[in-house]
Order: structure tokens, then sequence, then C-alpha cells
């Protein structure tokens, strides 16, 4: 699904206009993005929560020359789902 469907599955679900809906996941996602740069959580009871994750400066390589680099430390946004959520997931066939 893209955002497209999703756009379109939402206004048929809510009886809003595809525009309208448009406006309010723009207005989510903007929000979201925000908060998460900021360094703040957005939970959303039953769905999940996005969290900046910080990541430790590390050891590479250059993958051409192999040579030895450092890779800086840096905040990068994560997801993670509800447990409500993960429940409903299908478990996997047993072989």
């Amino acid at each position: 699904m893209n955002r497209t469907d999703l756009i379109s599955r939402i206004a048929e679900g809510t009886g809003l206009s595809k525009v309208e809906t448009e406006v309010v996941l723009d207005g989510f996602f903007q929000t979201v993005r925000e908060t998460v740069a900021a360094g703040e959580a957005v939970e959303i009871r039953g769905f999940g929560q996005f969290k900046p994750k910080h990541r430790k400066a590390r050891e590479g390589r250059h993958p051409k020359t192999q040579a030895p680099l450092t890779i800086a430390a840096r905040v990068v946004p994560s997801f993670q789902p509800a447990r409500a959520w993960l429940d409903q997931m299908p478990l996997p066939a047993a072989d």
C-alpha cells in the first residue's frame, strides 16, 4: 500500500474527502517528524511509539578501499509497534 492508497482507504472509512484526508495525514506526519526531531517520543496507544534512537560512534570501513574510518554518532527515528498490534500478527508456519 502506498500513500495514495492509504489516503483513499481512510477517506472511504471516515467519509472525508480525499483532499481533507490528505491534509490531515500530512499534518500528522509533519507533527510526528517535528516531535521526534526535537528529541521527544510520540506514543499512540494500541498502535505504537515513534521515538529518537541514539546511535554511538563506531568504526567502519570504506567499501572500496577497506580503509578504516569513524562513523559519527547520530540520532535516527525509530518505530516500536504496540503489543496489541504485535499480538494480531500471524505466527509463522511450522515446517
